[in-house]
């Protein structure tokens, strides 16, 4: 299901130029057309959002496993892999959490963009 919005998203946004070149002769219609790219664009930085999310969650996973395998291995050396394991885990979610907020900031941002446009449409 999340794949098909992803794509319906993207087939909106790539698809859009040529639909506003035809709408561009009249105001309300290319308000429309602005109102459905900006809420492609909300769909799309929803799922990234919770991609984002997932990751970080994957990555929280990754980083338990790999503080059992530092407290439990006795050998220095696999004691060395597991902290830059757990390094590159804790590095790997803080990416995760970063672009996740990105994504909500861009969902917000298109949001605001199609209230805009549904004012303006109205007016």
């Amino acid at each position: 299901m999340r794949k098909m919005r992803l794509v319906m998203a993207v087939m909106c946004v790539f698809h859009a130029p040529e639909a506003g070149a035809q709408d561009s002769q009249n105001p309300r219609t290319e308000t429309g057309f602005l109102s459905g790219r900006a809420d492609s664009a909300a769909a799309f930085a929803e799922e990234s959002s919770l991609y984002a999310e997932q990751a970080a969650e994957k990555a929280d996973e990754a980083h338990k496993f790999a503080r059992r395998a530092y407290r439990s291995e006795k050998s220095e050396e696999s004691k060395d892999y597991a902290r830059k394991a757990m390094r590159a885990a804790e590095e790997a979610r803080q990416t995760a959490l970063l672009a996740r907020e990105s994504a909500l900031q861009a969902y917000h941002a298109s949001k605001s963009a199609v209230q805009a446009a549904e004012k303006n449409r109205s007016s």
